[in-house]
């Protein structure tokens, strides 16, 4: 799910999106990171259990909320005091 949320994001909101919304110019790249992180544990799982895993789910998720909660969750609680 944190690849959705991420993907989603990057999706949905460009880099001028991320600097109009006060995020500091480094936040869209982290947030890419994160999404091909995830999208590695996606395709690692999915090749391990093959023919036995189970299909992607569609979800309709409320993107603004989702990058939010995913910003809060998996990028400022990470940072290194030096960054903040």
């Amino acid at each position: 799910m944190t690849h959705l949320h991420s993907q989603q994001a990057l999706d949905t909101y460009s880099a001028q999106d991320f600097e109009d919304a006060g995020f500091p110019d480094w936040v869209r790249g982290r947030v890419s990171e994160i999404a091909m992180h995830e999208r590695t544990h996606v395709n690692l799982l999915s090749a391990a259990l093959g023919g036995s895993s189970v299909a992607a789910c569609e979800y309709s998720l409320y993107v603004h909320r989702a990058l939010c909660s995913f910003l809060l969750r998996h990028i400022v609680h990470t940072l290194p005091s030096g960054n903040s």
